[in-house]
């Protein structure tokens, strides 16, 4: 079905229509909602227009890298801002982000609540860059070292084979290097003996930043499958390092194919109405 050109009013009526569709409270809060069609979906008819090709065509297509996976079709992502009736052209992560997933007919979808009005980005530009921040140490000194146990013992060890998180956690310590694409979770407890790391006392998260150590401004998503311990013998202070990807703003992506097909299957907008052209020239 051939999509609808909708204009920002019809975007946003659809929208808050499916929001009370599936009874997610908007009274108080903008909301994102990205969706795609399911991969199972998509691949077939991606195969599709594959097949529909000669082989000559398909060669060429391969050389060139087509995927025919059209993400026009797919996927698209909005922001709305109920009680301004508007889109907005992203929003800015933060803490108190609400992520909830969902799935409707062929459709997977994810929606984010709690957004305040400071968190939205326009289209004209964003504000300016934020304050400069200043750098800190995590860490109670240049003492702080990896800490070992022997694999029956229980407590969370360096993993060998993991050189890859090793190094990030090790370039945190060092303050050197430069990862924008992580955050690390440090919590610091207070050994109550050689082999006891005691109770936590805090837990803070930082970006390292071009060989800076930076509390981190940014919202983290899924945790990766790493974490790494130190202590300092002189200070009596155990640290447990947990690295997390950072969730990037979310920005509109308006595909206006996927939003249509996504609108109809909601039921929430109607199929537009087929233009009937007549010929009006007299017959002989």
């Amino acid at each position: 079905m051939p999509s609808q050109n909708l204009t920002d009013a019809q975007i946003v009526d659809c929208t808050l229509a499916f929001c009370k569709k599936q009874e997610i409270d908007v009274s108080s809060s903008a909301v994102a909602i990205s969706f795609q069609l399911l991969p199972t979906i998509c691949a077939a008819r991606a195969n599709a227009k594959k097949a529909a090709l000669t082989v000559t065509e398909r060669k060429d297509a391969k050389a060139a890298g087509v995927t025919f996976d059209d993400p026009e079709e797919n996927c698209a992502a909005l922001i709305v801002n109920p009680s301004a009736g508007t889109l907005a052209a992203g929003y800015k992560a933060t803490d108190s982000v609400a992520y909830k997933k969902g799935r409707f007919g062929d459709w997977n979808f994810e929606y984010s609540l709690n957004l305040g009005a400071a968190s939205l980005m326009h289209a004209e530009a964003e504000a300016g860059a934020s304050a400069p921040q200043t750098p800190v140490q995590p860490f109670c000194c240049s003492e702080v070292a990896e800490y070992w146990r022997w694999a029956s013992s229980g407590l969370h060890g360096l993993e060998p084979h993991d050189k890859k998180n090793e190094a990030r956690c090790a370039a945190l310590v060092k303050g050197e290097g430069s990862f924008d694409d992580i955050v690390f979770e440090v919590v610091t407890h207070e050994m109550s003996g050689p082999a006891n790391y005691g109770y936590p006392v805090g837990k803070v998260f930082y970006q390292l930043l071009d060989d800076k150590i930076l509390p981190s401004r940014r919202d983290y998503d899924c945790q990766l499958d790493a974490y790494r311990n130190y202590c300092c013998k002189k200070h009596g202070k155990f640290y447990t390092i947990n690295i997390f990807n950072v969730r990037h703003p979310m920005v509109q992506l308006r595909h206006m194919p996927a939003m249509t097909n996504f609108f109809l299957d909601l039921g929430v907008l109607q199929p537009a109405k087929a233009v009937v052209v007549v010929d009006n020239d007299d017959e002989d």
